[in-house]
């Protein structure tokens, strides 16, 4: 599915603007004098110019935030030429020899009437036209030919390359810098045009180079634009990113519009190649609102087409149909028949989507006709691609294949090595479709090469995780295929790569981090640079703590959020590329299952995880064994595991529109269900397992929608039924130490920093009990006289530690309020911190309380010294943009003004925090934006890139009072008893499950421990 937009150096036809206003009567020209004017989207200004036979005459024409065409036409009415081959910004040339009379010259300018610009026209005269004269003639004439040529694609595109380098000889002869950049652009689009990007590029990069060398600023911002395209067709998006960016300043500078929309177009293809659907949208969205402020109907129907792309790619087919439906009648509109082909290919993907594949392959059948038409040979890739996999899920194996063959043939002419990469896949899925395993398995193999090599091309984490994301269920696949040839050859090892092949598909980008952390990345960069990134991330903060009041506010603010992000990356990248040792250090490998195996202790038993399709797989996995398992698909575990969740949380929910005896009923229902809910799903995915758990460590790594569960609550299967102290169901947890992993291979990544390491001086760091705002007692009373019983007697049972739904939401309606954010004082964290403060000697411990549990304190550095460190507070998730999830410290100072209390995930990969043990008692800090194939992220590993061995964290928004209790019983066992902090975890949580009041998984199985168990 192309969704470029390319700036083109296109006639603009007079013919097509009937309804433009034209001036009233012809100025007259006069040779030697300049005219400046300004001129509107639509208009058109007529200038009489008086001439003599054999006059050499030369139109000079400097565009001004607009684009303006012009057209010379004879005494006689006959047109002589016809001219506009830069952009707004630019400078036209129209050169003739006179045969004498009033010729008429028109200037009319792009775009709507809402458009506002200027230019300045100067009429040069010679009484005779000179040698270079007529080769100037000569230069502008191939040059419009070529335009006309390139136009009708085809072999008239390589017959324009020709006329073109033509033209370039001539201007190089002339001596004219600005034209030979402009012939450079030309030839480059004409490449880029054939699918030849590398040469595009090439000749670009020139037209770039010469551009800037004669300061033409809107030539400049051509070329990056078309760089971008080049790039991103190539599958290097993260470089193309670059390039538009550049060039939308540009456009900004020379004020024009519809350059910056078609920017900000390409820039959201570039962020949807790397599989960052919303951030595409956002882009999008803009570029749609910037053609329609231009009345640009052809760009219009480009972006609404991207914009059913992101939809589609977001999982809203109906959504995207309706899009894809008004792109495809403008195009028809103004006769554009690659667009054309691009939205009836969308709609074929969009209904094939939906499982209507006669449907689908009838629109692309009418896209590749097209496409084949216009001699586009990437999008005739990519409607044969579709074609294959229509068949395919028809059952028509053998026509797919023929399609997906003739499909990679063309990705391999072009180089695409994404699309190479997806016409792989398509023939992997036929041939396993047949049972062919071993053609399946070839194609996919070279299908994730290619995949990797794209992937080692970046620097931006954020955009690695988004590509791995993108291509997981070519992961999938593989691992499908070789539990496929384990079950038919059970001894040959094909259960081994299957789990290497798991772990090569998660939590890559963490495995970067961490090997990254081990640097000091900003060693010997320049200084510029680092400034850059510093004052970006304060510009960020600031920026996350506005508080909008109306929709339009809260919309205008999430853009300037997502373009401070973006700058923000982009500014790390920079960071990254400045550094020679960069790219040594983020190559860390994924583990092959020998090397897992070592990690595990004799004890220790590993239940990896891996959803699928069709079919999901479990693997254990000891020290000297591996046991596979095939469970069900990926869909029926994910309910199960969901409703189990919704079950598990029904306490921390708040309806608005739910009254107190409703609450307490539906609640009451849920710890009904939960039970047997929970047992359904260990039945599913521990009683496969049942006869290898023994008493041994259970270390998960989940996948999808079971990183949502806590295991160690889940029913042990095998005393399931059984008569227990506390009922029917005994948790996982009694039997069995329990610790999550991302990865195995993270684990072997954190061991290795920690060897050697020694530990902090001091024991125990505490930050809880915040100050909110103003209205907090602790103005008007010493926090020492505040009575937590007292305290506590004013809050809920059940309040939680979470903010997140505690933010009012606004009416859909324009000017509607947004409530301000609420964040109550949490009582028990003081008691928990006292408590906590108690078990180790003063000298040892540090207590940030009340005012000093602030960002400042965190942030000074002097939390390195200790090593456990806790956070007792709110926890605020930001499921969008996890950069953003904090903890909520201070708001205010003693004094009682405003300040920022938010420490973000941003902020924590920066601290330097060699701990044993972070514990976030906060809500919902295990969670965070799950992306396929790296998990949940969020706060969690900006503690591990921090240095932290091991973090607690919570699954869900936790109970204020029943988590000071845990927490106290967890650190006496390790403080006073010496357990290690997986053991110390456990025998808190089976202790609060042996209370009937905590006894509700809800009160204790949220806190889990990943990382380190030893």
């Amino acid at each position: 599915m192309s969704r470029t937009f390319i700036l083109l150096f296109v006639f603009w036809s007079l013919c097509r603007g009937v309804s433009a206003q034209v001036a009233p009567g012809p100025t007259t020209l006069v040779p030697g004098q300049s005219v400046e004017r300004e001129i509107a989207g639509g208009e058109s200004h007529t200038y009489q110019i008086s001439l003599t036979a054999g006059q050499f005459v030369r139109v000079v024409l400097e565009q001004k935030a607009i684009d303006v065409a012009l057209a010379l036409a004879a005494p006689d009415g006959k047109q002589v030429a016809e001219v506009n081959l830069t952009v707004a910004g630019g400078l036209e040339s129209l050169s003739v020899e006179a045969a004498g009379g009033d010729y008429r010259l028109t200037l009319r300018a792009a775009g709507s009437a809402t458009l506002a610009g200027s230019y300045r026209v100067r009429l040069e005269v010679k009484a005779a036209a000179t040698a270079q004269d007529r080769q100037r003639i000569s230069a502008e004439a191939l040059m419009l030919e070529a335009n006309e040529l390139r136009r009708q694609g085809g072999k008239q595109a390589e017959q324009a390359i020709d006329k073109l380098q033509q033209a370039l000889s001539v201007w190089r002869e002339l001596g004219d810098p600005y034209w030979v950049a402009w012939s450079l652009s030309s030839i480059g689009v004409a490449y880029y045009r054939l699918s030849r990007y590398e040469k595009a590029i090439e000749y670009t990069e020139q037209a770039l180079a010469l551009h800037r060398e004669v300061k033409s600023r809107a030539g400049e911002g051509q070329a990056l634009n078309n760089l971008g395209l080049d790039y991103d067709n190539l599958g290097r998006h993260e470089q193309a990113i670059g390039y538009y960016e550049q060039a939308t300043a540009i456009y900004r500078e020379v004020k024009d519009r519809a350059g910056e929309g078609r920017a900000f177009n390409n820039r959201g293809n570039a962020y949807a190649g790397l599989g960052r659907h919303e951030k595409a949208l956002e882009y999008y969205e803009q570029a749609t609102a910037l053609f329609r402020e231009v009345k640009d109907r052809a760009g219009e129907g480009v972006a609404l087409n991207n914009l059913g792309i992101s939809h589609k790619n977001l999982g809203r087919y109906e959504k995207a149909i309706e899009y894809y439906e008004q792109a495809l009648a403008i195009s028809r509109e103004v006769k554009d028949r690659t667009s054309e082909g691009r939205a009836l290919n969308n709609l074929g993907i969009a209904y094939e989507k939906l499982g209507r594949y006669e449907k689908a392959i009838g629109y692309y059948e009418q896209a590749l006709a097209i496409h084949r038409e216009v001699k586009n040979r990437t999008s005739e890739g990519r409607a044969l691609d579709n074609l294959g996999i229509a068949y395919e899920k028809l059952g028509r194996y053998e026509k797919a294949i023929g399609y997906s063959e003739q499909a990679l043939a063309i990705r391999r002419e072009v180089k695409d090595r994404a699309g190479g990469a997806y016409s792989l896949n398509s023939l992997a899925r036929a041939e396993r479709s047949q049972g062919n395993l071993l053609a399946a398995r070839t194609y996919i193999e070279e299908s994730l090469k290619l995949a990797e090599s794209l992937r080692s091309d970046l620097l931006s984490p954020e955009s690695r995780t988004s590509l791995l994301a993108s291509v997981q269920s070519s992961y999938q696949l593989y691992t499908d295929v070789l539990m496929r040839q384990h079950q038919a050859e059970p001894t040959k090892g094909f259960d081994a790569l299957a789990v290497e092949t798991s772990e090569r598909q998660r939590a890559r980008s963490l495995l970067d981090l961490l090997s990254e952390a081990r640097s000091d990345l900003r060693q010997g960069v320049d200084a510029t640079l680092i400034e850059r990134e510093r004052t970006l991330a304060k510009q960020l903060n600031d920026k996350a703590q506005t508080r909008a009041s109306t929709p339009e506010q809260a919309a205008a603010l999430k853009r300037e959020v997502s373009q401070l992000e973006t700058d923000l990356e982009r500014a790390q990248v920079a960071i990254r590329n400045a550094n020679p040792r960069y790219a040594a250090l983020v190559q860390p490998q994924p583990l092959k299952l020998t090397e897992i195996q070592q990690q595990l202790d004799a004890d220790t038993l590993l239940l990896e995880y891996a959803l699928g399709e069709e079919r999901s797989y479990l693997w254990a996995i000891t020290r000297d064994s591996l046991t596979s398992y095939e469970l069900p698909k990926e869909e029926q575990i994910k309910q199960s595991a969901l409703q189990v969740y919704e079950l598990l949380t029904a306490r921390s929910t708040n309806r608005r529109d739910e009254s107190a005896g409703q609450r307490r009923e539906r609640i009451a229902q849920a710890e009904a269900k939960l039970p047997a809910a929970a047992q359904s799903l260990s039945q599913t995915l521990l009683a496969p397992v049942a006869a290898r758990l023994g008493n041994q460590r259970l270390v998960i790594v989940a996948d999808g929608a079971l990183q949502y569960i806590p295991f160690a609550m889940l029913p042990d299967p095998v005393v399931t039924g059984r008569s227990s102290v506390v009922g029917k169901n005994q948790p996982l947890m009694v039997g069995h130490e329990v610790v999550s992993l991302p990865s195995a291979s993270a684990l072997a990544i954190q061991r290795a920093e920690l060897a050697g390491r020694q530990p902090a001086p001091k024991m125990l760091a505490v930050i809880a009990d915040p100050v909110f705002d103003r209205t907090d007692a602790r103005f008007t009373t010493p926090a020492t006289e505040t009575s937590d019983k007292g305290q506590a007697q004013t809050i809920a049972f059940d309040d939680a530690r979470s903010i997140e739904h505690l933010a009012g939401k606004p009416d859909d309606k324009p000017g509607a309020t947004i409530h301000r954010l609420v964040i109550p004082r949490l009582p028990f964290t003081r008691q928990e911190a006292t408590r906590l403060l108690a078990l180790t000697p003063k000298a040892s411990s540090f207590g940030a309380i009340d005012f000093r549990a602030s960002r400042a304190t965190v942030l000074d550095g002097d939390l390195s010294q200790y090593r456990y460190v806790h956070f007792a507070t709110h926890g605020l998730l930001d499921s969008e943009r996890p950069g953003l999830s904090s903890l909520v410290l201070s708001m205010v100072d003693a004094e009682g003004k405003p300040q920022d209390g938010f420490l973000r995930a941003n902020d924590i990969y920066n601290l330097k925090l060699p701990a044993e043990l972070v514990v976030l008692s906060a809500c919902q800090t295990g969670l965070g934006k799950e992306i396929k194939g790296e998990g949940l992220v969020g706060l969690t590993r900006g503690f591990m890139y921090a240095g932290a061995a091991r973090v607690v964290v919570s699954l869900w928004s936790v109970n204020d009072k029943a988590t000071a209790d845990l927490m106290a019983r967890f650190y006496e066992k390790m403080l006073k008893r010496g357990e290690r902090p997986a053991a110390a975890l456990r025998a808190a949580q089976v202790e609060m499950w042996k209370q009937k009041a905590w006894q509700s998984p809800y009160y204790w199985a949220a806190f889990t421990m990943q990382g380190e168990w030893r």
